[in-house]
């Protein structure tokens, strides 16, 4: 694999913390006493990060879904959320300097109440990657795109991945948003005003597009690439109808969460 993806969070605290979901999954969450927790779990951004830290995140919830997608899993209790210090010394530990680094600044201008604020998230991030000397091997990934502008502003020599969804599935996440609302997501480069979002990213200044795996056509890849872009597909699901399909469209990037079984297949 060349590299590990994974999305970022600011703690109520300002510290930067290594998780996926804007809430604590209570799929793989236990506090001290080892009891589950329940839902709706509480947000990243409104716990300090010695109270993320409080709670075990080992194993996963008997009879859950990730349970089952992932049977090779070998649980470890006594295993707490990683700040993202603790994970790029992690790395530089390994010695491995081919290992890059896709880090999601986990931001939504739809809903500020259950995310970090963009531009603290951005400049603790940043900060972190330049003393770790890990900057150049990192591509920022955000679909918020006025976050990856700002990145590009900071930190010229940093790559960025505009990720994107389709309205549709935007709606399906944020009901209660209207389109103008939605279109917030991407700042001064909507779309709309340019012959299709491989326009409007190469306008942006982009590398790498970061489109829905089932989103996207090979005529939008012949397309990216009409405008220098590499495309990153994520959202590509572990099994082999999946995987072929992503390995025959012949995409500079995919993230998968078996990379195990796409090296299999190749």
């Amino acid at each position: 694999m060349d590299g590990i993806e994974f999305d970022v969070h600011l703690s109520a605290d300002g510290e930067v913390m290594v998780q996926h979901d804007y809430r604590i999954n209570s799929d793989i969450t236990r506090t001290t006493s080892g009891e589950w927790l329940e839902r709706p779990t509480p947000y990243l951004c409104d716990l300090t990060s010695q109270e993320l830290r409080a709670y075990d995140v080992g194993r996963y919830r008997n009879n859950c879904r990730l349970q089952s997608a992932y049977p090779d899993y070998i649980p470890r209790d006594n295993q707490v959320i990683p700040t993202l210090q603790q994970f790029l010394d992690a790395l530089n530990a390994r010695a491995n300097s081919k290992c890059e680094l896709w880090l999601e600044l986990k931001t939504t201008p739809l809903d500020r109440s259950i995310s970090s604020d963009p531009e603290q998230l951005l400049d603790a991030v940043l900060s972190k990657l330049d003393k770790s000397a890990l900057l150049e091997r990192t591509i920022l990934l955000a679909f918020e795109w006025d976050v990856l502008l700002r990145a590009k502003q900071l930190a010229p020599s940093i790559h960025t991945d505009f990720l994107s969804l389709s309205t549709k599935v935007l709606k399906s996440n944020y009901p209660n948003s209207s389109e103008a609302e939605m279109n917030t997501i991407y700042g001064e480069y909507l779309p709309e005003n340019y012959p299709g979002l491989p326009a409007a990213i190469a306008a942006a200044g982009g590398e790498w597009w970061g489109p829905l795996f089932g989103e996207v056509t090979q005529q939008d890849l012949v397309d990216a690439r009409s405008h220098g872009l590499l495309v990153n597909a994520w959202g590509v699901g572990s099994t082999d109808k999946d995987i072929n399909k992503a390995l025959a469209m012949n995409f500079d990037a995919i993230t998968l969460d078996r990379p195990d079984r796409a090296r299999q297949l190749q």
